[in-house]
């Protein structure tokens, strides 16, 4: 597979629950061998959401052990518990770009201008900008929980996918799993990411980084790309003990680079 979908719950607790596959009796799409990295971050008990500022020219991005082996090193050690995001630009001088992920519905909250850059738990306070080059820029930020809220456990949720002809089929589907009420306000925030990054390389240093954005899912059947789509607005969604399913027909094989 290309690609993976990353889904988070935002609304009042800004981020509840984030994960690419977890939670409810989990559809495998996809086996991977889990490699140990040189990250020394230890398990938070959850799951943690990074979104990760890169670009084509960014020397602190693409160098060993910097910024994206960085977080490939987190995600290949705690593949059930960090999820991220890559907003690749094809330059660190100007990094809120449509190629990035800067278009509507999705509100830009991160910096401008220079890379590497991250945020975690979906908030401007946890934040580490720069990379060293020993593969664990990140550790501390992930290990001491990246951000997220206290009830992050407290939700669960699985992402399957198959192509039609030249379309995808996407279903998401999600519970709340705690005592007493789910939080009110939330917006299903979800992204098609390529794994790979096979549509964007690096100038110097390693070949490409991992996860970049290539569209968000929204509303009515749509989806927003750097180029094409109409969405317009995130879901609401108010999830309760009962499984709920949000569903995609119309989403172009063709945003994605190399499909399924």
């Amino acid at each position: 597979m290309a690609f993976t979908i990353i889904v988070v719950f935002v609304g009042s607790l800004m981020a509840g629950f984030t994960s690419d596959y977890n939670g409810i009796e989990p559809e495998i799409l996809e086996e991977e061998t889990v490699v140990q990295n040189p990250s020394q971050a230890t398990s938070p008990g959850h799951v943690v959401f990074g979104q990760y500022i890169s670009s084509d020219n960014c020397g602190h991005c693409s160098k060993t052990g910097g910024g994206s082996d960085a977080h490939h090193s987190i995600k290949q050690n705690h593949p059930d518990e960090y999820v991220y995001v890559t907003y690749m630009s094809a330059s660190y001088g100007d990094t809120d770009t449509a190629r990035a992920g800067n278009v509507a519905p999705y509100n830009w909250a991160w910096s401008t201008g220079g890379a590497p850059d991250a945020y975690f738990g979906d908030r401007t306070d946890k934040n580490q900008g720069g990379a060293n080059s020993q593969y664990t820029t990140y550790d501390t930020l992930f290990s001491s929980g990246g951000g997220m809220h206290s009830s992050v456990n407290d939700y669960g949720m699985t992402a399957a996918i198959s192509q039609s002809g030249s379309s995808y089929n996407i279903d998401i589907t999600y519970r709340y799993t705690g005592s007493g009420s789910a939080a009110g306000n939330m917006k299903l925030y979800a992204a098609l990411v390529d794994k790979d990054c096979t549509g964007y390389s690096y100038t110097s240093g390693i070949p490409h980084g991992y996860n970049c954005w290539m569209a968000w899912l929204t509303s009515g059947d749509t989806y927003k790309s750097k180029s094409s789509g109409t969405g317009s607005s995130f879901i609401s969604v108010a999830p309760t003990a009962t499984s709920q399913t949000e569903s995609w027909s119309s989403v172009p094989s063709s945003v994605v680079p190399g499909g399924l």
